[in-house]
């Protein structure tokens, strides 16, 4: 699956936001044509290297075990957005978990009092929606070219769970053992 957004507007100040960028000039057309074209499962390990460079570059991922770094290599899907285009709509369904690679996005959240906060690269969203009945609690924009890492809710959840069963697991185990050793 690909992901394109075309829009005829331009934001302002967008050459400058597409420069803020966790990728080299020379890895860019190596992730958009591996993560960009092939699909999950058409991508070889040593394709990945670069796409396992920039999650070693993001804060959330960075702590991932090199294995489940690579998982998320083969899932995610690259995602060009287009100045001023939107990614989704407050009130959209949850498809998808992103991380922002390149550009700036603009989050804005109706309500009783408007809100908007913009996100730089390294940035992680869309989660919230992710959940079971779950929807967008915002809209988000680029704010001039921007590329993401898109990665689907099916492989979100599967990233939970095993978060889940090496960390929260062995911590309660821990202290079930300590509380019946009292």
């Amino acid at each position: 699956m690909i992901f394109m957004c075309t829009c005829p507007q331009a934001a302002a100040g967008g050459a400058q936001l597409a420069s803020l960028s966790l990728v080299t000039p020379s890895e860019r057309p190596l992730l958009q044509e591996v993560l960009g074209t092939k699909a999950p499962g058409e991508r070889g390990d040593a394709e990945l290297a670069p796409a396992l460079r920039l999650l070693a570059k993001v804060p959330f991922t960075a702590e991932l075990a090199e294995g489940l770094q690579l998982q998320l290599a083969r899932a995610v899907l690259w995602v060009p957005l287009a100045p001023s285009c939107a990614l989704f709509h407050e009130g959209d369904p949850g498809d998808n978990w992103y991380i922002l690679v390149s550009g700036a996005l603009q989050v804005r959240a109706a309500g009783a009092e408007e809100r908007t906060v913009a996100l730089l690269p390294g940035a992680c969203l869309g989660e919230l929606a992710l959940a079971p009945g779950g929807r967008r609690t915002a809209t988000v924009a680029a704010l001039g070219a921007a590329e993401l890492l898109a990665l689907p809710a099916a492989e979100y959840h599967r990233l939970l769970r095993f978060l889940f069963l090496k960390t929260l697991v062995p911590l309660l185990c821990g202290k079930a053992v300590m509380a019946a050793a009292l």
